[in-house]
């Protein structure tokens, strides 16, 4: 660590030209596919005025890039909320949670990374695929960014459906989505569908 001076022209960044979702996505993957300044602190936030959603409401967006040597992904991201408005969320979801929550013991965390870890230690390389290229990407290689909206449901509809599935979470539900889009796009670009090697990481919480 080293005492650096902060260029504020450097590190905030306003953009006030206009941007849809699909021009703030091929920015926003643009910026992905640069390395970050080695010379400066490595962190950097560009803010785009004038920025029309996929239900075509006028609002902002905000892009903020930094090394992960400089905080934990989640860590940081409950900072950065603490910071907004609301900064908490309503009275009785904290301890709602918390009531659904079974906290695993010390036995139950042990046999968790033992599994894991002799999955990682044994596991062999995916077959190059759809998802899986012949070649690895560098950091300064081109790269794709896209998002979607769920448009005709909530969070409320979501937690209803996991109680309907025996107590699955929004993140099961997503993730299960995510998987059969994923199917569904291998099924339609390349033949015989989706290999069954496909290795994928997902982080999640046990506590």
């Amino acid at each position: 660590w080293k005492d650096a001076e902060v260029d504020v022209s450097h590190h905030f960044r306003t953009v006030k030209e206009p941007h849809g979702q699909m021009e703030l996505q091929a920015a926003i993957a643009q910026h992905q596919s640069k390395e970050l300044d080695p010379e400066r602190p490595p962190w950097e936030m560009w803010h785009y005025e004038n920025y029309t959603d996929e239900n075509g409401k006028p609002c902002s967006a905000t892009l903020l890039r930094l090394s992960h040597s400089m905080a934990d992904g989640c860590t940081l991201m409950r900072v950065l909320m603490q910071a907004a408005t609301p900064n908490k969320p309503p009275e009785g979801i904290t301890d709602a949670r918390a009531d659904r929550r079974k906290r695993p013991n010390c036995c139950t965390l042990l046999r968790y990374w033992l599994t894991a870890m002799r999955k990682l230690i044994f596991m062999g390389d995916d077959k190059p695929s759809t998802f899986k290229s012949s070649s690895y990407i560098h950091i300064d290689d081109p790269k794709v960014v896209a998002w979607n909206t769920v448009k005709c449901t909530s969070v409320a509809d979501l937690k209803v459906m996991g109680k309907g599935l025996g107590g699955a979470t929004i993140n099961d539900i997503l993730l299960a989505a995510l998987s059969g889009a994923m199917k569904r796009y291998a099924e339609t670009t390349q033949s015989g569908g989706l290999s069954n090697d496909l290795t994928v990481c997902s982080w999640v919480s046990l506590c």
